[in-house]
């Protein structure tokens, strides 16, 4: 089975700059000898699994002297760490903080409130992905954690015609009425 480095081109290349100085010429071999002592210990382009896992194992069982911790936190002192922030995402450049997108908000309060699994008005569990929904309770979509529901797609949908149905009774108060069908599914 041929190595997938093998292959692999090393050296000056035809049309490079300076790939004209070695042709005809030969290195000596005291000078292989220094290249080759020069290359060893120095990893492949790629780390292929084989190799992590002989990295892993010569890695094993070995910890660090109570000395060459001190010196690493000493070292790491006054670092900047983005992993530990708490406002991670808010501190970012591109931050919109209300003015976010739709699809941006619910980035957001998925990582804020995580993945929901059950929904808050039927009960169902087990649920994932397209299955359950966040749902925004006064369709604002504003970043209040307070201001979101877990509902699977019936209970969601339901909610939305609800919702709907309110603000059209809250917009026609001033003008006109609202047929009776529509006030009912308020109720």
């Amino acid at each position: 089975m041929e190595n997938k480095f093998s292959k692999r081109k090393t050296g000056f290349q035809k049309g490079q700059p300076g790939y004209k100085y070695w042709l005809g010429k030969h290195r000596s071999e005291e000078t292989k000898k220094k290249i080759s002592e020069s290359k060893k210990g120095i990893l492949p382009y790629r780390i292929t699994e084989k190799i992590k896992r002989k990295m892993s194992l010569a890695k094993k069982g070995k910890s660090f002297s109570e000395e060459h911790k001190r010196k690493i936190s000493e070292a790491q002192k006054g670092m900047k760490k983005p992993w530990v922030s708490k406002n991670l995402i808010n501190n970012k450049h591109a931050w919109k903080g209300d003015r976010v997108g739709y699809r941006g908000l619910h980035t957001w309060i998925q990582l804020k409130l995580g993945q929901p699994g059950t929904c808050e008005f039927c009960g169902k569990t087990g649920l994932w992905g397209r299955q359950i929904h966040w749902a925004n309770k006064n369709h604002q979509y504003k970043r209040n954690k307070k201001d979101w529901l877990r509902l699977c797609i019936k209970c969601h949908r339901q909610y939305d015609k609800k919702q709907k149905a309110k603000n059209l009774l809250q917009q026609s108060d001033k003008t006109q009425k609202i047929p009776e069908k529509n006030q009912a599914q308020i109720k």
